[in-house]
C-alpha cells in the first residue's frame, strides 16, 4: 500500500474508535494482530481489541482519540494521539470518579493491515 493509503487507513482506525464502529476494525486490523497494550483478562487479538474498547467506552463514554501527528515513511505509519475521557461509569470494578483524563499515546511505525505480531504497542 502507498503512504497516502496507509495514512487514510490509520485515520479510519481512529475514526472507528471515536465513533464506536468497532466492526470496521475487521477491515483495518490484520487477523494476526497482537495487542501489546492489553487489559487483564482480554485476549491480545483483534477480537480482544474490540472488547478492550467496548470496556473502555463503558467506563469513559466520552472517550475519543485526537490524532495530533501522523508520519508516513514509505509504507509505514507512526501516529501520536491524545485520548481524553471522563470516568463517569464503573470501570473494571471501580466506581465512577468523574475524573477527566487525557493520555498521550504513540503508536510505533506499523504497516496497516500487514502488521506483524512484533510491531509494538497497539500495532494495527
Amino acid at each position: 500500500m502507498s503512504a497516502p493509503t496507509n495514512e487514510k487507513s490509520m485515520r479510519r482506525y481512529y475514526e472507528a474508535l471515536c465513533t464506536d464502529n468497532l466492526n470496521d476494525l475487521d477491515t483495518l486490523v490484520s487477523e494476526e494482530f497482537v495487542d501489546h497494550e492489553q487489559l487483564l483478562g482480554i485476549p491480545a487479538t483483534r477480537a480482544g481489541l474490540k472488547q478492550k474498547y467496548t470496556l473502555l467506552r463503558a467506563g469513559f463514554p466520552d472517550l475519543h482519540f485526537v490524532v495530533e501527528d501522523l508520519l508516513c515513511v514509505g509504507e509505514q505509519v507512526a501516529v501520536r494521539v491524545t485520548v481524553p475521557g471522563t470516568h463517569t461509569a464503573e470501570f473494571m470494578g471501580r466506581p465512577p470518579t468523574g475524573a477527566r483524563s487525557r493520555s498521550p499515546r504513540w503508536a510505533p511505525f506499523v504497516s496497516p493491515k500487514e502488521a506483524s505480531p512484533s510491531t509494538g504497542v497497539s500495532s494495527i
